[in-house]
């Protein structure tokens, strides 16, 4: 038990950080746009590259912080019907839900975008607009926002397997693991 929790630590800390991050990059995708509209309508310039930014950002937010949106149990769930039922239903629902839809999905999309980012930093694909950013980091973000959720998975699977095993609820387990 002592081995799932430290795996569930570890995994919890890496996607509490990368929700940091996350927050982090909606503060500067919220900064830039405040410029990008500022330059625009004050001094009539623009910059492709900017707006690229901004965009890039924006996609960060959502493929770094979807990990961490899994950590503190914020994605769509059917909280009506799931919380009318005992800790140890929910956590054989939640490993269900792991091992039959998030693990095959997300490691097929992991699959399907890695080929892709490998390719772009390859050839160093850059943005058909002038002005434009490289388009191999963004698209490297991809698979590893993909990664970092099927790692949330591990960890909530960890969580789940400990509340069935043990008296533990899987969401007070969550909630200690979650102050990291």
């Amino acid at each position: 038990m002592n081995i799932l929790k430290k795996i569930s630590h570890i995994i919890d800390t890496i996607n509490a950080t990368l929700g940091k991050i996350a927050i982090v990059a909606i503060f500067l995708a919220t900064i830039i746009s405040a410029g990008n509209a500022l330059f625009r309508y004050a001094f009539n310039m623009s910059s492709n590259g900017m707006l690229e930014v901004q965009w890039y950002l924006f996609a960060a937010v959502f493929l770094l912080g979807s990990g961490y949106t899994y950590l503190k149990d914020q994605h769509i769930r059917i909280d009506i019907i799931s919380n009318r039922f005992s800790p140890k239903v929910k956590a054989t629902m939640e490993i269900i839900g792991i091992v039959f839809f998030l693990f095959p999905a997300f490691t097929m999309l992991f699959y399907l975008t890695i080929g892709p980012a490998i390719s772009s930093w390859q050839i160093w694909e850059m943005s058909s607009n002038p002005g434009g950013l490289p388009r191999a980091p963004i698209k490297a973000l991809l698979p590893v926002g993909m990664f970092f959720l099927i790692l949330q998975g591990v960890s909530e699977l960890c969580k789940a397997i400990i509340t069935l095993r043990t008296s533990n609820d899987i969401a007070k387990h969550s909630e200690q693991q979650q102050q990291c």
